[in-house]
């Protein structure tokens, strides 16, 4: 088994297994509507907690990178150049965005609710719901979607990467997209990865077929492959059947404060 295909599993296996626990830690917060219950261990918990399991994912997104960038046959031009500072910059943006997170929720947790309808407080408010909300969501979960393509995109430019469990891996990566799709619904902010989803999609079926490459010859093909297909599958099921399109939109990101 290669590092990447190590990476690949170790990446759905971290998210599937954190995201369970981690969300009924969020949903004891938010419950918990008094500030002065928190102490300084348990911002430090919360912010440990997120450092470890964003630290993990980054670590395995570069591990990727770096198999991709020292294969022995590999040329280096500028389009691989460019694609390779693409990627890094969406990373880093992307895991940028998981600061910004656990600030607003912070910040959040810690504001006196009778304090949420002060007129002169309503812009505040209104900055904490827009970071913790579409902000930090989206740059977070639409950054790893693009992260994903881009280092798909790499692994087919370069050649071939010896595959030698493509099957686990296409599992893995569905197993992945179904976890994602669904802390997406819980968190309101499905539309906008839906959209970063079907754009990313597109985009690597119609470089497949002009540029002639086979997904099967790169283990990261295959996981996005797998990825995209549950996770979109399941955030177009709820908005067939489980929301109103005319709403969507309305729907995505953190309710303001009542």
């Amino acid at each position: 088994m290669s590092i990447q295909e190590i990476s690949l599993l170790g990446l759905s296996g971290i998210f599937t297994l954190a995201a369970p626990p981690f969300l009924r830690f969020r949903q004891r917060m938010s419950k918990n509507s008094s500030p002065e219950t928190y102490s300084k261990v348990h911002v430090m918990q919360f912010t440990a907690l997120n450092v470890f399991i964003n630290s993990l994912a980054y670590f395995g997104f570069m591990l990727i990178f770096l198999t991709i960038i020292t294969k022995p046959t590999i040329t280096f031009n500028i389009e691989l150049f460019l694609l390779a500072a693409f990627f890094l910059l969406a990373s880093g943006i992307t895991f940028y965005g998981c600061g910004i997170y656990m600030t607003a929720v912070i910040i959040e947790t810690l504001t006196p609710s009778h304090t949420r309808s002060i007129s002169s407080l309503r812009k505040q408010i209104a900055a904490i719901n827009l970071f913790h909300g579409p902000i930090s969501h989206v740059i977070i979960f639409s950054g790893f979607i693009i992260s994903g393509a881009l280092l798909a995109i790499l692994d087919l430019t370069t050649g071939p990467t010896p595959d030698s469990l493509p099957r686990l891996v296409l599992v893995s990566g569905a197993i992945l997209g179904l976890s994602m799709g669904y802390a997406q619904i819980t968190n309101g902010t499905a539309p906008y990865q839906t959209v970063t989803g079907i754009i990313s999609a597109v985009a690597l079926f119609l470089l497949d077929k002009f540029e002639n490459w086979r997904f099967t010859s790169s283990p990261m093909g295959i996981y996005m492959i797998g990825f995209l297909v549950t996770f979109l599958l399941l955030n177009l099921y709820c908005f067939n059947f489980h929301w109103k399109w005319k709403n969507l939109w309305g729907r995505a990101g953190y309710r303001v404060y009542k």
